[in-house]
This record gives C-alpha cells, structure tokens and sequence, in this order.
C-alpha cells in the first residue's frame, strides 16, 4: 500500500471525500469552462466567470453550507429543544440569505436571476 493510500485510509471516508481526486478534477474542468466566457459586467461589477463557475459548482454537488460556530450551533439547539416545528436548516438559510442580500445585494441579484 502507497503512503498516501495509508494516509487516506487513516483520514476516514468522510473526510477523504473532501479530497478526492475527482473533485479536483471537477473543479478543474469548470474553471476551464468558466475562462472560456465572459469575464466580467463592467456596468455591474460581477465577474460573470466566476459566477458561472460557482453555479456549476453547486450543481456538481449538494448545495449544503458549513460553519463552525459553537455560539450558533448551541442557539439552534436551544430553539430546536424549545420549539416545536423549529427547522434548523430552514433559519440558518433565512438568516444567510438576508445577510447576502444585504452585504452583496448585486451579487444575490444575479444569482436570483441565473437560477429562475
């Protein structure tokens, strides 16, 4: 067994996903893709390229969102433990979206637009 397929087994399949070969070569591919385009609005400001490339991201895989903040997880447990029919994941986007839509509203915009 190569070092690194060592390396990978002791790492664990969850985490050897987030490093697989393929993603890379995805990601890769996409980039490639996304350089062919246009590459930028300057009326708007939004690199159309990178959005592009972004968009095809997310499509390649689930659209999930990760942070790590023991302050938020323990909050969101509480409601969860404290009310019923509280969704976690549903609040968590709600107050991601609004705080997008404030900080980068042309961004969101054309977001809002490529996906409808």
């Amino acid at each position: 067994m190569k070092k690194s397929e060592k390396k990978k087994n002791r790492l664990g399949k969850g985490v050897e996903s987030l490093f697989s070969d393929d993603e890379v070569a995805d990601e890769a591919v996409v980039k490639e893709e996304a350089k062919e385009g246009t590459t930028e609005d300057p009326t708007k400001g939004v690199d159309v390229a990178a959005l592009k490339q972004a968009m095809a991201m997310v499509k390649a895989k689930k659209p999930v969102v990760s942070v790590w903040s023991p302050q938020i997880k323990t909050c969101l447990k509480y409601l969860i433990l404290t009310q019923p029919a509280f969704k976690e994941s549903v609040e968590a986007a709600g107050m991601l979206e609004k705080a997008m839509k404030k900080k980068y509203p042309e961004v969101w915009r054309r977001v809002q637009q490529a996906l409808s």
